[in-house]
């Protein structure tokens, strides 16, 4: 999520977004996963036409990448760029690599956070990071 306009994401049109998945269990082959850029209404600005089958991700964190290559978008405050994955079993699913923002120089919970949605509701987190790289176009 950019917070600011000091974040490296800020006026920025992500044009390719690698992030860290493995499976839990056997999810099965749909629902896929995908990622798309939402702006800070909640307003769905872009969505990859990646999509991936969560049944042939490994149980290792694995690196896949999602094709922001025709996004026209740039980054703005409280926007966000998410993978989503709406698995239906409490035992098969998928997650995504994490790291404390302490890890990398990167990650600094200021400027940009990681963002998660429980079904319901947002809620972010000033002391991890997505395990992720966004490029720029």
């Amino acid at each position: 999520r950019v917070i600011n306009t000091s974040s490296s994401l800020y006026q920025k049109k992500p044009s390719k977004f690698d992030v860290k998945l493995r499976k839990v269990g056997t999810p099965g082959a749909s629902p896929t996963i995908g990622a798309k850029i939402i702006n800070s209404a909640g307003v769905i600005k872009y969505t990859s036409p990646t999509t991936i089958d969560p049944s042939t991700l490994t149980t290792s964190l694995e690196t896949k990448t999602f094709d922001f290559s025709t996004n026209t978008y740039e980054m703005q405050t409280g926007d966000k760029i998410f993978i989503e994955y709406d698995g239906t079993s409490e035992t098969d699913y998928v997650r995504a690599g994490v790291r404390p923002n302490d890890d990398s120089s990167e990650a600094d919970g200021t400027n940009s956070t990681l963002s998660y949605h429980d079904g319901s509701s947002w809620f972010n987190s000033a002391s991890r990071d997505l395990a992720c790289t966004i490029y720029e176009a």
